[in-house]
Formats: structure tokens, C-alpha cells, sequence
């Protein structure tokens, strides 16, 4: 959620929807669920919610799979996000 223009773009929910520090949620799959819950129109918006005792959805991994392997930007994620900018630094350093 911290790209969180395309991830709008890619999930067809309004960016308005999402938070914009989405590293200051106690629980950003929550955030995620209830935005869609609310927002969500789209068949694979319904796939993507658990149902009975699931956590997720039948189709929330696939989904969030496609858009890091498509869309997501690790660098635009890390301007909104400090602790990713703080793992994306670790790692430059091995």
C-alpha cells in the first residue's frame, strides 16, 4: 500500500481510500479488508476478503502476487514508507 498510486490504479479503488502512511497502521491487512469491503465492486475484490475462518481470501495472494510482480515500485513505496526505506538501506549494505 505504500506505492500507493498504483496500487489504486492496479486494485481500481480510489488512492483517496488508502492511507497515506500506511506504516503508521497496527494492522495494514485490516486497513487493506476494510477498504475493499467498502470500495470494492469488482468480482476479484470479493475473492480477495476471507470468508468463514480464512484469513485471507481465495484469491488475495495471486492478486497482491501480480501487482509486485507488474506494478509495484520498490522506490516509490519507500518514500512513504520509512521501514521499508531502512530495509531497502540494509540490504545495499551486504
Amino acid at each position: 500500500m505504500a506505492d500507493r498510486e498504483e496500487w489504486a490504479k492496479y486494485i481500481q479503488i480510489p488512492k483517496a481510500s488508502f492511507v497515506v502512511a500506511p506504516d503508521s497502521l497496527l494492522d495494514p491487512k485490516q486497513h487493506l479488508f476494510s477498504v475493499i469491503g467498502r470500495k470494492g465492486r469488482k468480482s476479484f475484490h470479493k475473492e480477495m476478503l476471507p470468508r468463514g475462518t480464512a484469513h485471507v481470501g481465495p484469491r488475495y495472494n495471486e492478486i497482491i502476487c501480480e501487482f509486485v510482480a507488474e506494478k509495484w515500485s520498490p522506490q516509490r513505496a519507500a518514500e512513504r514508507s520509512p521501514s521499508l526505506l531502512r530495509a531497502i538501506n540494509a540490504l545495499k549494505k551486504l
